[in-house]
């Protein structure tokens, strides 16, 4: 697996997430620190601007996954959805 390939796969997510955004948070003084998209049954996948992270949340605003430009396992899933497709 190509350290190049992940952070590529990391980074096309962050510009679809971004490109989708219907949903933003902001921090007390106002400021936009994260921006993403709703999925369903009131999950988010947002991208943490100060963390460069991708972090999934789940309805209660848990968080269930994070992702960062170095995280091998969106590669791996990238790579097991398309066997599975």
């Amino acid at each position: 697996m190509n350290k190049n390939e992940v952070k590529k796969l990391f980074w096309s997510l962050v510009n679809g997430i971004e490109f989708c955004c219907d949903t933003i948070t902001k921090n007390s003084s106002g400021v936009v620190v994260e921006r993403g998209m709703a999925l369903e049954n009131d999950y988010s996948a947002m991208y943490v601007l100060d963390e460069g992270s991708i972090k999934i949340y789940d309805n209660h605003h848990n968080v269930i996954a994070e992702f960062t430009e170095d995280s091998e396992l969106l590669y791996i899933l990238k790579d097991l959805f398309e066997v599975l497709d």
